[in-house]
């Protein structure tokens, strides 16, 4: 799931999890630093508690957006006022 976000979104993403056990319920880790096209750039263990650091360059979002350009495909005159009237519905 981590991934589809970070591809999705076409950003950076860090994604922290818990790891060992609390009472009966087991944590798997696996935190892990993705880039834009979701490839993981670093991950830490699924057995024991971890520290991952990895560099992120705006270059790469840049050079991602471009040949995966999702915005160019809205039709935003489907959606005009949209935001307006669940505003109003939710009061």
């Amino acid at each position: 799931m981590v991934t589809a976000r970070a591809i999705e979104n076409q950003i950076f993403v860090a994604a922290a999890n818990r790891v060992g056990q609390d009472g009966q319920v087991t944590f798997c880790g696996s935190s892990q630093i993705l880039d834009p096209f979701g490839t993981t750039l670093a991950s830490c263990s699924e057995v024991g508690e971890g520290l991952i650091v990895s560099e992120v360059s705006s270059d790469r979002i840049s050079e991602i957006r471009s040949g995966f350009n999702t915005l160019k495909d809205r039709k935003p005159e489907l959606y005009k006022g949209l935001d307006t009237k669940l505003v109003r519905k939710s009061k």
